[in-house]
């Protein structure tokens, strides 16, 4: 429900936008809002955590010498 919220509040702001000023202001703020509606998306479906410090640090490899 509030996925569908979002997507109208965005189809009216842009409708708003429209009317009152021109398609390009209304065109260009729909974008952001629209990508900032599915960045908000994304990070609700990913999930991550942090990961543990190596307990030795790791070997080098390479054709440089240590």
């Amino acid at each position: 429900m509030a996925l569908v919220c979002l997507a109208v509040l965005v189809l009216l702001t842009r409708l708003l936008l429209t009317v009152l000023f021109d398609m390009g202001l209304a065109g260009g703020v729909g974008l952001l809002l629209a990508a900032g509606r599915f960045i908000k998306r994304m990070s609700d479906l990913s999930d991550s955590e942090a990961l543990a410090a190596p307990s030795r640090p790791a070997p080098r490899s390479g054709p440089w010498p240590r």
